[in-house]
């Protein structure tokens, strides 16, 4: 694949998410997308800084791994460990601001996506970033055409967050899937300069994504505390 298909596979990826909060819109109304555009951004802070760093760790240790397949569940085993013990402070903060159920599905949604950072990167390793790149388009469109489904059938703000963690648990899936279709046991590329050790829950790496992500989705969260749902919509 060259370089301008590779982009332009991705700009599209990134039409088909744009296109996913128009549709929401149109079909569920402007206040139920207001509360869904609150609970997104509540996990943008809460579970983004988590996935992208162990995105960051977990690139390393592939890199510097001659087993990559046992990195991989090495990965995958310290993930889940660690969003079991996070999520209980993620049902709290999410139940608070909504309720029990809201904050029960959150959690699970970082449960679900123990080891996704570890494969995405592992097809990095090994040269497969295109034909990552092809499966994040795909399952896009798949995710699009069963949002549509999900919001003609209810237009709640419940439906659409079980979506939300049902979308989270078919991405590992798939891409768990293409992992064991394509797994051969080759060797990272060692392009990266790499170390063994992967954590799963990296303070600094959390600490320096959380700074970002406050910054942009603070303001969603102020605003709705003194602006109805319309409005923020």
């Amino acid at each position: 694949m060259n370089v301008r298909s590779f982009f332009a596979i991705n700009y599209f990826t990134y039409f088909l998410v744009f296109a996913l909060q128009i549709v929401i819109v149109r079909l569920c109304g402007a206040e139920v997308f207001g509360a869904y555009t609150v609970y997104l951004s509540m996990m943008a802070i809460v579970e983004a800084p988590i996935i992208t760093a162990r995105s960051d760790s977990a690139l390393k240790m592939l890199n510097a791994s001659d087993s990559l397949s046992k990195t991989i569940w090495v990965c995958f085993k310290k993930d889940l460990i660690s969003s079991l013990l996070i999520a209980p402070l993620i049902i709290l903060l999410l139940g608070f601001y909504f309720d029990f159920l809201i904050g029960f599905l959150a959690a699970l949604c970082l449960i679900f996506q123990s080891g996704f950072s570890a494969l995405k990167n592992y097809f990095v390793v090994v040269h497969y970033r295109a034909i990552f790149t092809l499966a994040e388009a795909a399952i896009a469109c798949a995710i699009l055409i069963l949002l549509i489904f999900v919001t003609l059938i209810s237009k709640s703000l419940i439906a659409l967050i079980y979506f939300y963690t049902f979308a989270a648990l078919l991405k590992s899936l798939l891409i768990f899937s293409l992992f064991f279709i394509l797994n051969r046991n080759e060797k990272p590329n060692k392009t990266i300069l790499g170390n063994g050790v992967y954590k799963a829950f990296s303070s600094i790496l959390i600490l320096r994504h959380l700074a970002i992500n406050l910054i942009l989705n603070t303001d969603i969260l102020i605003l709705s505390m003194y602006i109805d749902l319309k409005q923020l919509a």
